[in-house]
């Protein structure tokens, strides 16, 4: 009974770092698409630049 107690707690300690790290994988995602776009518009307006 001990180890299953024991294995049911490691599982959800499991569970709860998959959760915080699929909400970190998120805000990372979000970080790079809003960079990508920010390099796009800085590419451009130096294109515009030296035309």
């Amino acid at each position: 009974k001990k180890q299953y107690e024991q294995a049911e707690m490691t599982n959800a300690q499991l569970e709860k770092e998959k959760s915080d790290l699929f909400f970190k994988v998120n805000k990372l995602r979000e970080t790079v698409e809003g960079l990508c776009s920010l390099l796009s518009e800085t590419h451009k307006k130096y294109d515009e630049a030296m035309k």
